[in-house]
């Protein structure tokens, strides 16, 4: 396929020339393969003096980067904004403009959408420092930015969808409003810490507010993700908007966090309109430090808490909770029952065996959805999990408490208690996905 691509850009090296000696004294110097080929067309991009090579740039780390496919309205108004401007600058480039910058290395599909032209081309142009994923990231995430600050000001915000808005803006301004509303929490998530400190310096209180005083741009951002026809659970873990600390400890800022948590001391208490406290959704984010500074400032550690550390696996955060007190047997409320149930059904191994260390119990009925850690982690799959709680002496005659489908795999477990062999064990796993042996095993 890279042999196709060479020779399509061969031929694209030749197409302006209209002289027979013109094409034959380029025909000597064409590149020998394709690296070469992109590292001509690459100089040629960046040695422009005009503004066709911060296009051509700022197209690219669009292209690569953005949560989804751009169609090519979009991108020619992204690529019309600065990242280190404060304002939103109108489209002044049309469609040839933007092909001409990149030097045929994007196309643009039938339906609009604006692609590299092969997938060569997308990893040549990953190994440019400008083109990394924290830079790409951080335009990305600055421009976004900006947008939603300056068109809260603008009134380009659909205000209930992207039907009605009021203003005297054009369709553009609302689709880049509506990317740039999609894509500014997963790019901020992406940078690194020195990237997020610049962010955090410039923009992010700008856009956010501060506690109990919410910008009218985070506020219009989170009314019009409400309006929309699927409500992801990220919005709800940001409700209230007149809330600016949930999205603080979401994206894990925890400069801004700490200057903030010792201004307001009662602050690490909160909870948002789902009844998820601060602590809750750092674990769910897994930022380890936020949640070192949530426990410092007096966060309380609750089933809710506990089962999201969990659910995560994140070892380092759990032997941090256990670290503060937390018991490790305590009970969770839902349909799992204890620590040590959730991390074997989702075959966290390593965590199975710091719980185990701790003193968890195995021997305890759960009740709810699995009637006994043993039959979570049979549900899980995992041999190994299964076979270090039978050495640990997880009881196998027990009868689980739980009922439809999981007191079948408890009796199971029962039938089976006298011969604990791995190939037992893996019948066992196969009866909970409604598998057979081929050996012959059937366990009803």
């Amino acid at each position: 396929m890279n042999r196709f691509q060479w020779a399509v850009l061969q031929i694209d090296q030749l197409l302006p020339f209209d002289r027979e000696l013109d094409i034959r004294t380029r025909l000597g110097k064409l590149p020998e393969d394709l690296e070469q080929a992109y590292d001509e067309i690459w100089n040629t991009i960046r040695k422009r003096n005009d503004s066709r090579s911060q296009v051509a740039v700022r197209a690219f780390q669009w292209i690569l980067a953005a949560k989804d496919p751009l169609t090519v309205e979009i991108l020619l108004a992204a690529v019309c904004q600065d990242p280190e401007v404060d304002v939103i600058s109108t489209v002044d480039i049309e469609e040839s403009y933007l092909l001409s910058s990149c030097e045929n290395l994007i196309t643009i599909s039938p339906d609009r959408i604006v692609r590299v032209s092969h997938l060569s081309v997308a990893e040549y142009l990953e190994k440019k420092s400008e083109l990394a994923p924290g830079s790409c990231a951080e335009t990305i995430a600055k421009v976004c930015m900006t947008v939603l600050i300056q068109s809260s000001k603008q009134g380009v915000i659909p205000r209930s969808s992207l039907q009605d808005f009021a203003g005297e803006f054009s369709s553009v301004n609302q689709n880049l409003y509506s990317r740039a509303a999609a894509e500014w929490i997963p790019k901020l998530k992406t940078l690194h810490a020195e990237q997020r400190e610049g962010i955090a310096s410039t923009l992010l209180e700008r856009f956010i507010g501060l506690p109990h005083q919410p910008s009218l741009a985070y506020v219009e951002w989170h009314r019009f993700q409400e309006s929309l026809l699927y409500l992801d659970q990220l919005v709800r873990d940001l409700s209230p908007p007149t809330n600016p600390f949930f999205a603080v400890v979401h994206l894990g800022f925890e400069d801004v966090l700490s200057r903030w948590l010792n201004e307001f001391d009662t602050a690490a208490k909160q909870a948002n309109h789902d009844g998820q406290s601060l602590l809750t959704i750092a674990l769910e984010a897994r930022h380890h430090r936020t949640v070192q500074l949530l426990l410092d400032h007096g966060a309380e550690i609750n089933g809710q808490a506990l089962l999201a550390a969990c659910w995560q696996g994140d070892i380092d955060t759990i032997e941090l909770l256990l670290n503060q007190g937390v018991d490790v047997n305590t009970k969770l409320n839902g349909e799992f029952g204890s620590m040590l149930a959730v991390v074997c059904l989702c075959q966290y191994w390593s965590v199975v065996r710091l719980l185990l260390a701790r003193g968890a119990d195995v021997n305890s009925k759960l009740g709810r959805r699995y009637g006994s850690t043993l039959v979570a982690a049979c549900c899980g799959g995992d041999l190994d999990t299964v076979q270090l709680l039978l050495d640990h002496g997880a009881p196998v005659n027990m009868k689980p408490d739980g009922g439809g489908f999981w007191q079948c795999v408890g009796r199971s477990l029962n039938a089976k208690a006298a011969c604990q062999t791995k190939l037992t064990l893996y019948v066992l796993i196969s009866t909970t996905r409604y598998q057979y042996l081929e050996a012959g095993y059937f366990l009803d």
